[in-house]
């Protein structure tokens, strides 16, 4: 199994925007799915405890709420993945490499979700 390595990503000021969280950035790809098909998104580009950004090739309209599911790198509370509702906030097109980047701010998020992304962000940096 790979180990997953996690670590903060600095801002600097002109991507800082209105964030007040330091973003983590896996090493290793956490696979993202649309919870309500089942159909994969992309890998996980960094999280935070307000949101996540998504790597895809799918064009996501600011605005829009998704229903994601996570595969996580491990057991953490008992489960192998997480699922967690992001409203888009932004997204960009990412021509060097062919895909969007899509920045989501976490919405509904339940407490067992809550504490599963916040394990993650913290026992894997």
């Amino acid at each position: 199994m790979d180990i997953l390595m996690l670590k903060p990503i600095k801002n600097n000021n002109a991507l800082r925007e209105k964030r007040n969280q330091d973003r983590i950035h896996p090493d290793y790809y956490l696979k993202v799915f649309n919870r309500k098909t089942g159909i994969g998104i992309g890998p996980l580009g960094n999280i935070s405890s307000a949101g996540v950004m998504i790597l895809s090739h799918e064009l996501f309209l600011p605005g829009n709420v998704i229903d994601f599911a996570m595969i996580l790198p491990s057991k953490i509370n008992g489960k192998l993945s997480v699922g967690f509702k992001g409203e888009c906030v932004w997204c960009r097109e990412d021509h060097a490499n062919e895909y969007h980047r899509a920045g989501f701010e976490l919405t509904d998020l339940d407490e067992q979700s809550s504490s599963i992304l916040s394990v993650l962000m913290h026992s894997f940096i």
